[in-house]
């Protein structure tokens, strides 16, 4: 069988093999991503929910089907140690800042800033733990990093709220921080 028929061929589970399958699920993850931003600006812009309710009810979800996956798996989940406590205190500054921006952000500004202080924070934790970083890399955290200064950059045109964007800021350190935790967990 030659390469582009096994790159399209589909296995018995489902799964698409080869280049093909990277590429639908970094599509259907930047669209979860995009979705994300989008419901939660129009939850909290409308009136229809406040953001510290909009972020409680996300954590609640996400405890649920925590708790689901560890049921199905049959584990426990060892809630007081190091590594639990820092992730925690990282997702609950993420949820918070999150929530909150959008009160003043917009959908694309929000995911933005949010995105870039991201990659430009992870980048940096990489460079100051040894890592020489690639020229790919190099140019993928200065895309992102000008991003940042132009969408936050005061302007006449008006970029978006400046407590908005510290709010997401802090959104995008949080979920930096909890990535990072997060690779040293032995059992995430």
């Amino acid at each position: 069988m030659n390469v582009q028929a096994r790159t399209w061929r589909i296995r018995a589970t489902g799964v698409w093999l080869g280049p093909m399958r990277l590429i639908l699920l970094t599509v259907l993850t930047m669209t979860a991503f995009a979705a994300n931003s989008i419901l939660n600006r129009l939850a909290v812009d409308s009136g229809g929910i406040d953001p510290a309710s909009f972020a409680m009810i996300r954590v609640l979800a996400g405890a649920v089907a925590l708790c689901m996956i560890l049921t199905v798996r049959g584990g426990g989940l060892p809630l007081i140690a190091r590594g639990r406590i820092v992730g925690a205190a990282s997702l609950a500054a993420y949820m918070i800042g999150f929530s909150l921006a959008y009160v003043t952000l917009d959908a694309g500004l929000g995911a933005l800033i949010l995105f870039g202080t991201v990659q430009v924070t992870m980048f940096g934790w990489s460079a100051l733990r040894g890592a020489a970083p690639t020229p790919r890399q190099l140019l993928g955290a200065g895309g992102a990093f000008v991003g940042l200064l132009l969408a936050l950059w005061p302007s006449d045109a008006g970029g978006g709220n400046l407590a908005g964007a510290l709010l997401m800021v802090i959104a995008g350190l949080g979920w930096a921080a909890y990535t990072i935790v997060g690779k040293g967990a032995q059992d995430p």
